[in-house]
């Protein structure tokens, strides 16, 4: 492993190294954003590191330096999309009427009601529910009119739960966009949408402990994230009533384990409630009988309940001590550990008819569906030498959720890029398991909530770049699928019969085959001559990038784009060793991989030198950035997106008390140790920040992201221009507001202010020749890493964004 890594990094290297940009005066852009001088910083860093940081004092993002450099980059945005809103305006006008107006969706059974969603005309979810035997539709939550509670007018609602009796609705809301959750709980039935009165902060999910009502409140599992790190770290008992908590919260687990996130939910029975924690690559879960729940609590003094250390270890409690200033007792709630946490190893859990089914990669990288007797399972935690192997996904399925119902099991995950959906037959040994027929290899599934434990079919949702939600059912006994709903293009414009979608696979420099999906108006239309390429890749945390439906590439396919993701490895296509060969000391694999596939592409033809562009977001922008340190690999790019990008991989993984730091040293590498160090500072796109010439960029943050700080697309863009020899030399017109910066530190905090000099006259004519774009663009939002929560803000931002292509390519429509 060791080895293998230690070529990537030379292959790297090479890449990086290579070729070295031609020295010598290079035309620049007219709209010049803010290039603020570097002063002395000392990040305070968890670990300690000698390494310079000159622009390390934007990490105060509320300082001076930063409030008055994100003026003026907005200046600069500003500037430069000021003669394009005709344009952005219709493309927001083509991407709201290309479908047909949604409606309600299909409902899903959950006892005697039918569940269902409607949409606003904001993109803003409704839950409603109507009973089985026909009746009055009720609203159970709006989430549009939880937002115009808001002051940010954003709301996120990531666990909405009905009681097991359906009477109470908990639901977790995000106000602000910075996963900083609350709990909140309502009456159902005549009642309808009476709030209670409690509501607790820091909550990320609940399971409720048996029925409940407003007379005698409500018992519940609740899992309250740190404050800091908004890392899910303790399970607490809750006993909550219509005016308020009925008693004191009880703390049930608290996972010190830093790279550890705890997790709750019912089984489909609702018999169990399972505590899981997880980390990258090691699970433990734990059961509580979910029904006739009675709490012992304790009144002081010592205690001889059953209670868990942080290891996970069964032990007898001695004296019990205060956890915190919320939770001072220790409740008598019966906990089986159902299988000792071994490093390493992944699981999941569900139950039926006595058996716990463990879906474990210990056996197989992929997962296997074993059964352990509930009699076993009471062990606690010496299980896995009673498990029992029940099945093994077909050929190289990689699995990624299940469906364990009374009379059959449901799998779903994908193989080789494709998605697939697994059934077997819980009751009849002699019944063949069976692959479902999906509508096309191409595309993602969403299982239904399938709430019915014993259902006969089951529904998922089904998307393909072509294809919007489209919702499916399959009966279970005969395979049959059958279409229930299929959102509709509009007749205006275009429709999907004028495109075509496929996947290749292309050849990766050592020889391994790596997928790329693409989606391309017809050879036919257009007279099949050369399309602008845009290239979408994430490849991390083993989740697949899916080629999912979205309005903006409709418009841009529309436009004559063609639409590619490339899958390489650190993502999970091909299941876990793909993620293994590109994460921490591989990770370079991913980006080796994605400069392999923009060779592929032009040397098919299907991308041509001069409109070939890349997008990445979130982790993708890692992948994406260090490609672009190559000079070679960065001449191929004309244009790149990166959106909410992690960029500054070394800092982030130096400082622990910054959300998911410690958590994600599974997948980059501890920076504690030195050769994972070294690896993260070649890869960090900040870090190898060169002077040769980078395509044009587009660059987001959001001032509420708990997950990429603002602060990395601030300084990445700084170092950039100041490194850059398009900005070192020469000097340039301004055509905005944000050409002249005064953002700049110096030592007792002084400022000094720069003005560039006029411009020469042939040094005007060389950028008036040269394209009409910054360098750089960033672009802040007051938003949370997800976005905008309303479809106004999500169509604004990706028409910016289809504005910000065209225009790289030269090709912006009249």
């Amino acid at each position: 492993m060791a080895a293998a890594a230690v070529q990537l990094r030379r292959a790297l290297k090479e890449l990086l190294v290579r070729t070295r940009p031609p020295q010598g005066r290079i035309s620049r852009p007219q709209v010049r954003p803010p290039q603020p001088v570097p002063g002395r910083s000392e990040p305070k860093l968890g670990i300690p590191s000698s390494r310079p940081d000159e622009w390390g004092f934007l990490h105060d993002v509320d300082g001076p330096e930063s409030s008055h450099l994100l003026k003026e980059e907005a200046a600069a945005i500003q500037g430069f999309f000021q003669d394009t809103e005709d344009f952005q305006r219709r493309v927001q006008t083509e991407a709201a009427y290309l479908l047909n107006p949604e409606g309600e969706a299909p409902p899903e059974a959950s006892g005697p009601w039918q569940h269902f969603e409607r949409m606003t005309e904001d993109g803003f979810v409704v839950y409603c529910r109507a009973p089985r035997t026909g009746g009055a539709v009720e609203v159970m939550l709006d989430t549009g009119k939880l937002a115009d509670e808001s002051e940010s007018g954003f709301a996120d609602v990531p666990a909405c739960k009905v009681s097991p009796d359906h009477q109470i609705l908990a639901y977790v809301v995000d106000m602000v966009g910075d996963e900083s959750y609350e709990l909140r709980l309502r009456t159902l039935g005549a009642a309808c949408c009476e709030e209670w009165d409690v509501r607790i902060p820091g909550v990320r999910n609940i399971a409720f402990l048996g029925a409940g009502d407003e007379r005698n409140g409500v018992r519940l599992l609740a899992v309250h994230s740190d404050e800091q790190t908004k890392r899910a770290r303790s399970i607490y008992y809750h006993h909550i009533g219509l005016d308020g908590p009925r008693a004191e919260p009880l703390l049930i687990w608290d996972e010190r384990n830093d790279a550890a996130y705890l997790e709750v939910f019912n089984t489909k029975n609702q018999e169990w409630v399972l505590l899981s924690s997880n980390t990258k690559d090691t699970s433990e879960v734990r059961a509580v009988a979910s029904k006739d729940v009675d709490i012992a609590y304790q009144s002081g003094g010592s205690t001889s309940s059953t209670s868990f250390s942080s290891s996970g270890v069964r032990r007898k409690a001695g004296p019990s001590k205060p956890v915190d200033a919320e939770a001072k007792m220790a409740p008598a709630l019966e906990q089986l550990l159902l299988l000792e946490p071994i490093e390493g190893v992944e699981y999941f859990v569900e139950h039926q008819a006595g058996y716990f089914y463990v879906i474990s990669n210990h056996e197989r990288p992929d997962f296997i569906v074993y059964r352990l007797a509930e009699e076993d399972a009471a062990l606690g935690g010496s299980g896995w030498d009673k498990l029992v192997p029940f099945f093994t996904p077909p050929g190289g399925m990689h699995v990624t959720d299940a469906d364990v119902l009374e009379r059959h099991l449901v799998l779903y995950g994908h193989d080789a890029a494709e998605p697939r959906v697994c059934v077997v037959s819980m009751t009849d040994p002699s019944k063949k398991n069976y692959l479902v027929d999906l509508p096309s290899p191409m595309g993602s599934v969403e299982p239904g909530v399938n709430a019915e434990s014993n259902a006969e079919s089951i529904r998922f949702t089904f998307r393909t770049p072509l294809e919007p939600a489209s919702t499916y059912e399959v009966h279970l006994d005969s395979g049959n699928v059958s279409l229930i709903r299929r959102r509709e293009w509009s007749q205006h414009g275009p429709g999907p019969e004028n495109f075509e979608c496929e996947r290749v696979e292309y050849c990766a420099r050592d020889g391994v085959r790596v997928p790329l999906t693409m989606v391309r108006p017809k050879r036919s239309i257009g007279g099949g001559h050369p399309r602008p390429c845009l290239v979408h890749v994430y490849g991390a945390y083993g989740q697949s990038l899916v080629p999912d439906f979205r309005p903006e590439h409709v418009v841009l396919l529309r436009q004559g784009w063609v639409i590619a993701w490339a899958h390489v490895r650190g993502g999970g296509e091909r299941g876990k060793l793909w993620h293994d060969a590109g994460r921490r000391l591989n990770k370079v694999q991913s980006v080796l991989d994605l400069a392999d596939a923009l060779k592929f592409l032009l040397a098919r033809g299907i991308a041509v030198p001069g409109a070939l562009c890349c997008k990445g977001s979130s982790a993708g922008g890692l992948t994406l950035g260090a490609l672009l340190n190559s000079s070679e690999a960065s001449s191929l790019v004309s244009a790149a997106i990166l959106e909410v990008p992690f960029l500054d991989l070394l800092t982030g993984m130096s400082d622990p008390s910054l959300p998911l730091t410690v958590h994600e040293f599974a997948e980059w590498g501890d920076p504690r140790e030195s050769d994972h160090a070294a690896n993260l500072q070649t890869l960090s796109p900040y870090e190898g920040i060169d002077s040769h010439p980078y395509p044009k960029l587009y660059l987001t943050a959001a001032r509420a992201d708990a997950r990429v700080p603002l602060w990395m697309a601030s300084k990445y863009a700084a170092r950039l221009r100041a490194r850059s020899s398009r900005y070192l030399e020469g000097p340039l017109e301004s055509t905005s507001a944000a050409a002249t910066s005064s953002c700049t530190r110096a030592s007792g905090g002084r400022r000094r202010r720069k003005t560039l000099p006029a411009a020469e006259p042939d040094d005007l004519e060389k950028a008036k020749q040269d394209d009409d774009l910054p360098f750089v663009l960033l672009r802040c939002s007051d938003a949370g890493h997800g976005g905008a929560a309303d479809w106004h803000g999500q169509s604004e931002e990706f028409s910016r964004q289809i504005t910000f292509l065209n225009k790289a390519v030269g090709q912006l429509p009249q």
